[in-house]
């Protein structure tokens, strides 16, 4: 047989062809140009479909009997060929790289033939199968075989080296085992931490080095050859320590302390400082080093000298690299006549952020007295106090307990420190409401309440929770007329009775709002709105909403058979009807609501916003009104609110967006299971109706694989 390869296949010929050669003798040189035949090989991998990858050519040779029969037939058309039968088909791997495929039977001969299949991937399963064709037709498909290409394996370098050329850089050197690498991977850690960095491939495969390290600091290094997918084993870890960078020089600075003394205080930005070296001089003489502080100082205390004489200092810093530049130059002027210490220092803590120091004063001629706080182990000076007795001292952090002492001042100086007086801080009061949402009242955020007052929630020292508030007679009213203060049903009379519940309770610091679908758009209604002037005297510290139609949800008119008619119909908001100019439709409520919303310019810079939606559904179109729902672009909700409206995603003014989101990472969580999840599925889709499968927005877990939502609400507000 003669082989030409065009693509791939395989021909067996019938029996009965060999019978008509013997009838009618003839000869090769009788023969017209005999016919093709060719065998289509076919290759997949995985699930995919099968593909062509070759045809090859057969030409019989000229003393089969089958290449005879193949003359007869073209020469007596009468007799054509008959269709072959499928061949049989085997497949092995001979490298990384090649597949060698054998078939019986083939064209003129019992013998099997072959045809390798090269360039493949390593480690990869192929499938092929294959089938003959001649010039009476093509045979079924051969039998699929399969064969997955030898691993190729790299050798890991060794002998690896490190050393450190600069402050920020580190050489390294090695053997490459592995003749087919075609990079070699860089890997590090500092000593501070266990945890290798990929520093990307080496410039070569036998050097390279790394750069923009941390000065003065233990790396450990390793690499592996790399072919492709495939990685060596690691070589030897070595270590190398970047080199100190040469100081710079330190800032000084100096006060008159006293008649006889000056303080220096100092910042340098050295690394492994040996000492500092203090000079001084008066008037015009030559410096003088009077002092070699410690590493580790920032204050130093030249004390014996001349009262109100003017001395100047400057210094420079000493480390292994050597001596730096010297600093700026400072002067400071001795004082004379000190005043007396002040005693019977005392502070009392009047709220979270605010402490009250009193004194006796036993210094008639001072001028001010200073306030130093203790910050580590030194005392920081933070100013005057407001009169020679008594000051406040606020900006304080809440809880944290902090020792002041005083001293008094005039022009000669200062006097000795007063006694130390410690107090901490009152630790704040903020309250945290719950808002229900459509088809509840505020019983139904109790489980909410119970989490994070529980073991897992909330500091219960710094934090109350209140789900008090209660618009049911709305809310969860098929037909609804007048709210309990006698003002017609509507999202914004809701908020108007938050306003009025929330200045009864009268909570004594900031708020937290927690609103749950609807109850989220009257949290905000109220802070758009400042009803009843709530907000004059507070401050809402965080907003949680979850699951809020914040551009509302895609209404249809059966909607008002089954809940309060006037709050669904101000909560519509349609996602599709104009998703091609990426416009939303939202109602008039909706729109007057986040156009406030803009002006009233939360979460601003002081407060926080979380945005919450739940994802388990992505069925764009509602049910009853095919023309209302979500984006195509963002299909996902919570079965009733689209993730978009819920995460607040328009164009809004800056600073009045959520600071955070909570986008349901798992797509398990829903708007509610009410009705065992089937109610649901009247907007966008229907779920479970478990709890443990399809958690509801207002109650999420606290603790398993679904406690993310519940852990972002506990962390923000502890955070705070």
């Amino acid at each position: 047989m003669k082989l030409r390869t065009r693509l791939l296949a395989g021909i067996a010929c019938a029996a009965w062809a060999v019978t008509a050669l013997a009838q009618n003798h003839l000869t090769d040189t009788d023969a017209m140009t005999r016919p093709t035949f060719s065998v289509e090989i076919e290759r997949k991998t995985g699930s995919a479909a099968y593909a062509l990858v070759a045809t090859v050519d057969v030409t019989p040779s000229t003393t089969s009997a089958v290449a005879s029969a193949l003359d007869v037939s073209a020469k007596r058309t009468a007799h054509p060929l008959p269709v072959p039968s499928a061949p049989t088909l085997q497949v092995s791997a001979s490298s990384s790289s090649q597949v060698v495929l054998t078939w019986t039977p083939s064209l003129g001969t019992t013998q099997p033939q072959t045809w390798a299949d090269s360039g493949l991937q390593p480690a990869t399963s192929y499938t092929y199968r294959i089938r003959l064709k001649n010039p009476g037709g093509t045979s079924p498909y051969s039998n699929e075989a399969t064969a997955t290409t030898l691993q190729v394996t790299l050798a890991a370098p060794s002998n690896l080296k490190a050393s450190s050329t600069s402050p920020n850089q580190v050489n390294l050197t090695w053997t490459n085992n592995a003749s087919s690498a075609t990079a070699t991977r860089i890997e590090y850690h500092a000593s501070s931490s266990s945890t290798y960095i990929d520093a990307g491939a080496a410039t070569s495969l036998t050097s390279s080095t790394i750069a923009y390290l941390q000065p003065s600091t233990p790396y450990t290094f390793r690499v592996r050859a790399q072919s492709g997918a495939v990685y060596s084993g690691y070589s030897n870890e070595t270590t190398a320590t970047t080199q100190d960078p040469p100081p710079s020089a330190p800032t000084i600075q100096a006060s008159s302390m006293s008649s006889t003394q000056v303080q220096l205080t100092w910042t340098s930005s050295a690394f492994n400082i040996v000492r500092f070296h203090v000079e001084r001089r008066t008037g015009t003489v030559a410096y003088a080093e009077v002092a070699q502080p410690s590493p580790g100082t920032s204050t130093w205390n030249d004390s014996g000298l001349q009262s109100s004489t003017a001395y100047t200092y400057r210094m420079r810093v000493e480390t292994a690299a050597g001596l730096s530049p010297y600093s700026n130059e400072v002067s400071a002027t001795t004082h004379q006549g000190l005043p007396g210490a002040p005693s019977n220092l005392s502070a009392t803590a009047t709220s979270s952020t605010q402490v009250n120091l009193t004194w006796k004063n036993n210094a008639p001629d001072s001028t001010a007295i200073r306030v130093e706080v203790q910050s580590g182990s030194t005392f920081v000076d933070i100013g005057a106090a407001a009169t020679l007795t008594s000051t406040p001292v606020t900006n304080n952090l809440p809880n944290t307990t902090y020792t002041f002492r005083v001293r008094a001042e005039n022009a000669a100086g200062y006097s000795a420190y007063s006694n130390n007086a410690s107090v901490t801080t009152l630790a704040p009061s903020t309250t945290v409401f719950l808002i229900h949402g459509i088809d509840q009242g505020g019983s139904d955020m109790q489980a909410l309440h119970d989490s994070l007052t529980g073991e897992s929630g909330l500091d219960s020292t710094r934090f109350r929770v209140d789900f008090g508030f209660d618009f049911g007679e709305c809310a969860a009213m098929d037909f609804c007329t007048k709210d309990s203060l006698g003002n017609a049903c509507s999202i914004s009379g809701g908020a108007f009775k938050l306003a009025s519940y929330i200045n009864q309770v009268n909570p004594p610091g900031d708020i937290v709002l927690i609103g749950y679908s609807m109850g989220g758009l009257l949290a905000r209604d109220m802070i758009a709105n400042n009803w009843l002037g709530v907000l004059n005297n507070r401050k809402v510290a965080a907003l949680v909403t979850l699951g809020t139609p914040n551009v509302g949800y895609p209404y249809a008119a059966i909607d008002t058979t089954l809940f309060c008619t006037p709050l669904v119909q101000e909560m519509n908001g349609n996602w599709r009807i104009q998703q091609s100019q990426n416009l939303v439709q939202e109602s008039s409520y909706l729109a007057g609501l986040n156009t406030k919303w803009s002006a009233a310019s939360y979460p601003g810079v002081r407060g926080t916003w979380l945005a919450a939606s739940g994802r388990y559904c992505s069925n764009p179109i509602r049910a009853f009104d095919s023309t209302t729902g979500c984006r195509d672009l963002n299909p996902l909700s919570d079965c009733i609110v689209c993730d978009d409206s819920a995460s607040f995603s328009i164009g809004t003014t800056s600073g009045t967006a959520p600071t955070l989101y909570w986008q349901d990472p798992s797509r398990v969580f829903v708007h509610t299971n009410s009705w065992g999840g089937l109610g649901t599925a009247a907007v966008l889709g229907a779920n479970s109706g478990d709890p443990t499968r399809n958690p509801p927005l207002y109650n999420p877990p606290t603790f398993g694989s679904f406690s993310g939502l519940f852990s972002a609400i506990r962390n923000l507000i502890n955070g705070l």
